[in-house]
């Protein structure tokens, strides 16, 4: 027995293969129906669909055989797949590539076999469709034209099983992606609505209907023309029927407002995009955020970054901060005690400042968090020194890690 070489792009045609998902799945009626009519045609007692794996043939529709699969050693098909026309084997034990064979020496006793490949769309060969028989014989030109005709039928079956595969599992992401969109919709803590040309709304989420009833004192429903509830010659639509109006237009932009009630201050950012469809616009999507606390967040760390700036200037200490080893800002008394410019000081480490002998000492407790004060000997720009006390703090600071060093 002389097994079959591999075809020369063996890994590619069994990703083709593994692609369609057909190993060891449950017979199907289309593709018995063929196979019997292979049988019927060429007057064999035995017709398979095989696909031809790693390791087996694997008979995906089998007529005249109890068994589901043989080692792919043992395969006629093997050498089935290595070709481009119908393959023949009149007199199996005749042919040194299969005379000692089990299949043929052992029951099912094959003497001849006709298979044509089934090729796919990209050129791969996966497996055949066969006849085989018991005794010695050949094959009528009419029964190798049908069974080529036949393998055609059955890669074509194949191709629309696996196109209804893709399209079930694409459905399935897009109903999941989908739902998730929804879910991000709902569960956003703005508002979010959409409109049509004319203004009609088409959907929304929770947060538009608390913001739309407590604006208007009642609840949106799908459907529902804004023409008919707004009157937009009030200040505060006016401008509003102007921005649905840009969207529409094709703009996509953020209005971002601010204003008082009951006196404070309250900010909020809107976004209007074009609803586009099939490349044309059918309407207007809003998202409405209310972002008092982040603005009020963003004063205050501006605020609290100024009162912090005036008080290292104003400080006869210096001092430096720092953010993962390096000097990001310093005051002006550490440059005028160090001689150098605030850009010179900005560009060094924060060991360039001390004598050879403190530097390891200054980069263990800065980088371990140390708050400890200790003794250092620091060095100017001038090269003279001097003795100088350092402590430092790990602050957290506009969510960042910082160490500010005195």
């Amino acid at each position: 027995m002389i097994p079959a070489d591999l075809p020369k792009n063996e890994t590619e045609r069994l990703k083709a293969l593994y692609k369609y998902n057909i190993l060891d799945t449950s017979p199907e009626k289309d593709l018995d129906s063929l196979t019997k009519l292979a049988a019927y045609i060429c007057k064999t007692p035995i017709a398979l669909i095989t696909l031809v794996d790693e390791s087996r043939q694997w008979f995906k529709s089998v007529v005249g055989l109890d068994a589901k699969q043989t080692p792919r050693e043992m395969s006629f098909c093997a050498y089935s797949i290595l070709q481009n026309d119908i393959f023949i084997v009149s007199n199996a034990l005749q042919d040194q590539r299969f005379f000692d064979n089990p299949m043929v020496t052992e029951d099912p006793s094959i003497r001849a076999y006709a298979g044509v490949p089934l090729e796919s769309p990209d050129g791969y060969k996966l497996g055949t469709l066969c006849v085989l028989d018991r005794v010695e014989r050949n094959f009528s030109t009419e029964q190798k034209q049908a069974l080529k005709d036949l393998s055609s039928q059955v890669m074509l079956i194949l191709k629309l099983r696996l196109n209804d595969q893709l399209l079930k599992e694409a459905k399935n992401k897009l109903y999941h992606e989908k739902n998730n969109i929804l879910s991000l919709i709902e569960n956003n803590d703005g508002a979010i609505w959409s409109v049509d040309k004319d203004l009609r709304i088409i959907s929304f989420n929770t947060g538009f209907k608390k913001h739309f009833f407590h604006i208007l004192n009642f609840y949106p429903e799908i459907g529902m023309n804004l023409n008919d509830h707004i009157d937009w010659t009030l200040p505060k639509f006016k401008l509003w029927q102007e921005y649905y109006q840009r969207a529409l237009n094709g703009e996509k932009f953020i209005i971002e407002d601010e204003f008082n009630v009951k006196e404070q201050k309250i900010y909020n950012e809107t976004v209007f995009c074009p609803l586009i469809n099939n490349d044309e616009i059918k309407g207007v999507t809003v998202f409405y955020k209310d972002t008092t606390k982040q603005k009020s967040d963003e004063i205050k760390i501006k605020e609290s970054e100024e009162r912090f700036r005036k008080f290292s200037e104003i400080s006869f200490e210096g001092i430096a901060i720092s953010e993962n080893g390096k000097i990001i800002d310093i005051n002006n008394s550490i440059t005028n005690m160090l001689g150098y410019t605030k850009e010179e000081m900005l560009s060094l480490s924060r060991t360039s400042f001390v004598t050879e002998e403190y530097k390891s000492l200054v980069y263990k407790n800065s980088t371990s968090g140390y708050e400890e004060p200790y003794q250092v000997v620091a060095v100017k720009k001038d090269k003279s020194t001097f003795y100088a006390e350092i402590i430092g703090r790990q602050i957290q600071y506009n969510g960042k890690t910082i160490r500010v060093t005195s």
